[in-house]
């Protein structure tokens, strides 16, 4: 019988399992990653809402934008679509719930009253996602709309999602929410104080344990077991450090970004006596991801040079992204809820909100041209080494006469002048000076 080391540490990870089914995941753990940097604090994140969200955005992006999201998200390429299927059945799966657990799953397009969009796009995200269309025009009523969504969707464990201030200037927001209760197949019959480890020594915790037959794995960093629900389409994988320290605790939360969790839950085939003991716990999390985003390489989209041609004509860049995640974990079961948006601002609002000023100060020598634009004629070209009074180079020269240029013959003698619009040149001739006023 495996039993846990005394007083272990763990680190939890919610995870829906859904057989193969082939939605992009590589965002997941390195999410994950970068929110846990501070190994004092408890985090939760929903990174179906997450996946969701940013290949809704990767699809709406184009050239430049899109190529940098495509590894991040670990798509095949800038055409790869094969994974919309994925999310489509999966979206329905969740949408419809089983008898033994409630799940809820939302998406939907926030848009601005005004903001003409690419037809095409909605159409992918209402096909795939299940993304219907509503408009607004004030930041105030949008939130309210936005949160009242949200709410209704994860049975009000999360209320505020958004605020009116986070859409000043918004063209369109891309909405996802997930609700999950499950019970577990076999509850935990007692509660017992005991041990935990945490960055500032141990701490006495209620901690919830059963006897049971599991699959157990056992890698370089880590071991690790699946707690089943009632509905075993669904399970709470848990992942050990293997030694009781926190050093150990950080090299798990580094080796993240390489961790495959369906690999891992293919290898969990060797099933075995388990007395697990865990403690009880509830999570709220908040989050605003631009940083984040941007360190796992995904900054473009939040440039003023985003190219999101295929949502809109206009000009879009990415303002915010924000996270929220309630999760609670108990001896019946499990309660979590997730919520994101990203916001997309108007760039030429944007713009003019806060322009940008190029000083350009002649203050050092430099090259002039006068060019002639409907002809594309470089009519005089200069280079000016001092600015100090005015110079003349080589010869003399020309009398000053407003639009009045002076003809002179191979001879050197004027043969009188002529307005500059019919300025010709005889062959041959020779600048020298005009004849004097």
């Amino acid at each position: 019988m495996l039993r846990p080391k005394q007083g272990s540490s763990w680190v939890l990870l919610f995870f829906v399992v859904l057989a193969e089914a082939g939605v992009p995941s590589n965002l997941d753990l390195k999410l994950l990653k970068e929110v846990t940097s501070d190994l004092r604090k408890n985090q939760a994140i929903a990174p179906f809402v997450m996946s969701s969200l940013m290949t809704q955005v990767w699809l709406g992006a184009r050239g430049g934008t899109k190529n940098e999201m495509t590894p991040v998200l670990g798509l095949s390429g800038p055409s790869d679509r094969s994974f919309l299927p994925a999310y489509m059945s999966a979206i329905d799966e969740l949408s419809s719930g089983s008898r033994d657990v409630t799940t809820a799953v939302f998406n939907r397009i926030y848009l601005r009253n005004g903001l003409t969009f690419k037809l095409t796009f909605m159409a992918l995200l209402r096909q795939y996602y299940g993304a219907d269309i509503k408009t607004f025009s004030s930041e105030a009523r949008a939130a309210a709309q936005i949160n009242a969504d949200v709410a209704r969707v994860t049975a009000n464990r999360i209320t505020d999602l958004i605020s009116a201030q986070a859409l000043r200037e918004s063209g369109l927001v891309l909405v996802s929410a997930l609700y999950f209760k499950g019970q577990w197949l076999k509850t935990f019959k007692r509660t017992v104080k005991g041990p935990f480890l945490t960055d500032a020594g141990e701490k006495q915790v209620d901690m919830m344990n059963q006897y049971t037959v599991l699959p157990y794995i056992k890698k370089k960093t880590f071991d690790a077991i699946p707690l089943p629900y009632k509905d075993e389409d669904y399970v709470m994988l848990l992942l050990r450090p293997l030694t009781r320290d926190m050093a150990a605790v950080r090299r798990l939360r580094n080796s993240l970004g390489y961790l495959d969790i369906a690999d891992i839950m293919r290898q969990l085939n060797r099933r075995q006596r388990v007395r697990v003991g865990m403690p009880r716990f509830k999570i709220t999390a908040d989050y605003s991801l631009k940083r984040t985003m941007k360190r796992l390489g995904i900054k473009k989209i939040f440039l003023p040079w985003a190219d999101f041609g295929n949502i809109s004509d206009e000009r879009l860049e990415v303002s915010e992204i924000v996270h929220k995640v309630f999760i609670e974990v108990t001896k019946e079961g499990t309660e979590a809820a997730g919520a994101g948006a990203v916001v997309f601002r108007r760039r030429s609002s944007a713009v003019r909100r806060t322009p940008r000023i190029v000083r350009f100060t002649l203050d050092r020598p430099f090259f002039a041209v006068l060019w002639h634009k409907k002809h594309k004629i470089n009519l005089f070209s200069a280079y000016v080494a001092s600015a100090v009074g005015l110079s003349h180079a080589r010869g003399t020269s020309l009398p000053h006469s407003r639009g009045t240029a002076w003809l002179i013959g191979p001879s050197g003698q004027s043969r009188g002048r002529k307005t500059l619009t019919s300025l010709r040149l005889t062959r041959g001739a020779r600048s020298v000076p005009g004849p004097s006023q």
